[in-house]
């Protein structure tokens, strides 16, 4: 059997939330100390773009990327951390002549997976983003 991959986890853990949520479920654990409630916690990304969000992929520092997409069907990928939103095209190196559409995984060293369009040739592409460090003046 092929393992689960995080996104993966966290796309059926939202969806079990959701659905769970809509009928106020709660999920109970036994073991030899007692019995335990499973609760939680729900943090509503906002949309960057003002329509609709769709949160992807979560790290182990807590950082979640996905697609923001406005009523015209607009659609950017985004980053969000520390509470705050960031449309991924802002962050992107001068060197890439495209536009992030949609973030589909991030990993634990911040990399970032997705889907972009290709401006010179106006195709879709696969992407791998990885950050680095740049001195402001």
């Amino acid at each position: 059997m092929k393992p689960l991959r995080k996104s993966s986890l966290l796309a059926m853990t939202l969806t079990a939330l959701l659905a769970g949520a809509a009928h106020g479920a709660e999920r109970s654990e036994t073991s030899t100390a007692g019995t335990f409630v499973v609760r939680y916690r729900i943090a509503l990304l906002p949309s960057s773009t003002g329509t609709s969000t769709s949160g992807s992929s979560i790290n182990e520092w807590r950082q979640v990327v996905g697609q923001s997409c406005d009523a015209g069907d607009h659609c950017v990928g985004f980053l969000w951390q520390s509470g705050k939103m960031t449309d991924l095209n802002t962050l992107l190196s001068p060197s890439f002549d495209g536009t992030i559409l949609t973030a589909n995984d991030i990993d634990d060293f911040g990399r970032i997976t997705g889907q972009a369009i290709d401006m010179a040739s106006g195709t879709s592409v696969a992407f791998v983003a990885t950050p680095y460090l740049i001195r402001y003046p």
